[in-house]
């Protein structure tokens, strides 16, 4: 399939880079949204505005699930090339240290013991423990599955696709 001439045609004019920037922005742009969005609890419902209820993965912060879900995208079969592999792992690489660094400027923030946004430049106690919290399931997740699906990406694009 690889070596019939229509397939030969498309290869020779598609631009890899392009297509790598297009996924860039798409992967990004959900997780720089999350970002942009300060955590705190919702009055009276006891979790997080913007939490994930029934995550399979447990994650109570949009941010964290978004981080899961950008570098997931990464080395999902509808979006990882071969060729690319490479970018895709810096941009896994590179969605993980940005949260890392949101992470860090939230726990920075000294926790308060009131209401959300009672304090201007402060965050609820709790919000410190959800953080913290997503923190190490992603930890967990990065240990455990990711290696799976990034081998499963590997393997499935050395995988001849003469049918």
């Amino acid at each position: 399939m690889r070596t019939h001439p229509s397939t030969l045609e498309l290869m020779r004019r598609f631009n890899l880079q392009i297509y790598y920037q297009l996924r860039v922005q798409e992967i990004t742009r959900e997780l720089e949204r999350s970002l942009e969005v300060m955590p705190e609890t919702s009055p009276g419902s006891g979790g997080m505005t913007g939490a994930l209820r029934g995550q399979p993965d447990g994650l109570k912060v949009a941010a964290a699930a978004a981080a899961v879900r950008a570098v997931s995208r990464c080395f999902s079969p509808a979006v990882f090339l071969a060729p690319l592999s490479c970018r895709f792992l810096r941009l896994a690489l590179q969605c993980l240290s940005r949260f890392d660094t949101w992470l860090k400027q939230q726990l920075a923030l000294p926790p308060t013991s009131g209401p959300a946004g009672t304090t201007a430049g402060s965050t609820p106690a709790n919000v410190h423990y959800l953080l913290y919290q997503d923190a190490q399931r992603l930890i967990d997740w990065l240990r455990g599955e990711l290696p799976t699906v990034v081998l499963a990406a590997l393997e499935l694009s050395s995988q001849p696709d003469d049918l």
